[in-house]
């Protein structure tokens, strides 16, 4: 017996609570939680390269072995019949709907709010939820990103973890937030949600979430694990901590901010965020004290980006 697919995007800029949304959302009854899957930022741009064989077992690990565990541990598709113009998500979603007999289909790939159109045009019938966070409390976020394997998060590589540490720039994190926001499709397929409504409140938003997703409120997704935080160790504690926010005010470097405010400003307007105004002179220490950091730096960012770094340049023009 078939069952009719809903498929969820859960997306926005990366530290902005997209897997805790997600994770609340998994315990409703039918759904089930892929771990990232980066298919529109990483695999569909390899088609040249990579034959769809090669791209569904890519999938098909990650699934079975979360994105860091499917390199190490990959896993052969059993899947057939991808000879013809199928999308390989697509086949995906199709098929573990099927195997688990789950209607409702949570894909948590931060990257997928610069693919909305894509998503769209692939999965007409999808809901993609967009979660907004304050640049400064993002830009705090991945400053402490790499501290993550040492507050819970021990499988996470070495390497990515020297790579978090290394990669800290607030110019181009800064730039990213920006770009991600500027222009997210005007659809009832698409529901804007800032985090820090979603903490304060998340019963309320919770609900506003649900009904967007045609599904009943259930208070048992209220009690989400607390994990996944770049500033404090997992706990036992469960549901959302209204205290994660505006942390950027105590621990975030002044200049950092500047750069933030400059850059971010007038977008983060338009989701209720004050930016902070500042002078002339503080814009250029800033610029180039970090600017100046990053060319000390360039040999290591090339080298541990060199997958990625081209195509975060090529998304910023």
């Amino acid at each position: 017996m078939s069952v009719e697919i809903k498929p969820v995007f859960v997306c926005g800029n990366s530290r902005s609570g997209t897997t805790v949304l997600a994770k609340s959302l998994s315990m409703l009854d039918g759904t089930f939680m892929f771990d990232e899957l980066h298919y529109y930022d990483e695999l569909a741009s390899k088609k040249k390269r990579y034959d769809k064989r090669s791209i569904m077992d890519c999938l098909y690990s990650r699934y079975k072995s979360g994105y860091f565990g499917s390199r190490t541990q990959p896993v052969t598709c059993p899947w057939v019949g991808l000879n013809g113009g199928e999308n390989p998500l697509k086949v995906m979603f199709d098929q573990v709907s099927a195997e688990l007999n789950c209607p409702i289909l949570i894909e948590q790939t931060p990257a997928n709010v610069r693919f909305i159109p894509e998503i769209l045009a692939t999965f007409p019938d999808a809901r993609i939820i967009v979660l907004v966070r304050d640049y400064r409390d993002v830009l705090l976020s991945q400053k402490s990103k790499w501290k993550r394997k040492f507050r819970g998060g021990a499988k996470t590589p070495w390497l990515e973890t020297i790579r978090a540490f290394v990669n800290y720039n607030p110019i181009l994190i800064a730039l990213i937030w920006k770009k991600n926001y500027q222009k997210i499709p005007s659809s009832e397929s698409v529901l804007c949600l800032r985090y820090e409504d979603l903490i304060t409140d998340p019963k309320k938003q919770l609900s506003l979430v649900c009904m967007f997703l045609n599904e009943p409120f259930d208070p048992v997704i209220l009690d989400v694990a607390f994990v996944g935080s770049s500033l404090s160790n997992d706990s036992s504690s469960r549901g959302f901590s209204s205290t994660n926010t505006g942390n950027w005010k105590k621990s975030l470097p002044y200049l950092d901010c500047v750069i933030a405010d400059t850059l971010c400003g007038n977008i983060a307007a338009d989701f209720g965020y004050d930016r902070q105004n500042h002078s002339f002179f503080s814009c250029l220490v800033a610029f180039v004290s970090r600017a100046l950091g990053v060319l000390l730096r360039l040999p290591f960012l090339v080298f541990l980006n060199r997958h990625r770094l081209r195509a975060q340049l090529r998304y910023l023009r």
